[in-house]
């Protein structure tokens, strides 16, 4: 006795093709690639005008951004894969604050990096010039590892009270992100920067940065 062909809807026509394997509903869930996040770059870490704190702004006189630099051919900076430095002019055409990103092979080259220059490559340390660490106090740094100082003459005594220079190294992953702010007079002289507007823009560097790897 022959059997009677069953009418397939549309429906379950749908659903046998999900069940094997093939096809997509009309309607569901498409799959999406891979977020940008996943895959960050050291131009997407550098930081924009708008989002430097307009404290920084005002004390610093700040006009224009500066054309990045960035890793040329094979010159090896420090066993980076890939080097960017972000800085801003103020008014008489100095530039007293940058962003510096180093972007190494692993996570591990970068913390052993983050360990080899605590302080970066940006200030040259003589006899009358020291690195004082300062405490990440009050501030919630997304970092793996963090560390925040000033960099002063030693003839200051107590530097901290008229931080001249300040600077930050950042570990994110396979990422370091250096800040660094300094005033300067009318003689290229360093005046003092008050604390809490260096840790405004190390706090609007980290907020950038850890929402662009993901944390």
């Amino acid at each position: 006795m022959a059997m009677k062909a069953r009418r397939v809807t549309g429906a379950t026509a749908i659903l046998l093709a999900l069940i094997s394997g093939c096809g997509t509903a009309t309607g569901g869930v498409v799959p999406q690639p891979p977020s940008a996040k996943s895959n960050p770059t050291v131009d997407k870490l550098l930081l924009s005008f708008d989002e430097i704190p307009k404290v920084v702004v005002s004390q610093l006189m700040l006009g224009s951004q500066n054309p990045d630099v960035q890793k040329l051919g094979t010159l090896d900076l420090y066993g980076s894969s890939a080097y960017r430095l972000r800085s801003w002019s103020d008014r008489d055409g100095r530039h007293p604050i940058a962003q510096v990103i180093y972007q190494f092979p692993t996570a591990e080259a970068a913390a052993s990096d983050y360990l080899k220059r605590p302080y970066g490559g940006k200030f040259n340390f003589d006899e009358g010039i020291q690195a004082t660490v300062i405490e990440n106090t009050g501030m919630e740094i997304k970092a793996e590892s963090a560390r925040l100082f000033c960099v002063a003459p030693k003839r200051l005594g107590n530097p901290l009270k008229n931080c001249p220079q300040w600077g930050s190294r950042a570990q994110y992953g396979k990422f370091i992100v250096d800040t660094f702010i300094r005033r300067f007079d009318g003689r290229r002289d360093y005046i003092p920067v008050p604390e809490e507007t260096f840790r405004s823009l190390v706090a609007a560097v980290d907020r950038h940065v850890a929402t662009q790897v993901g944390d």
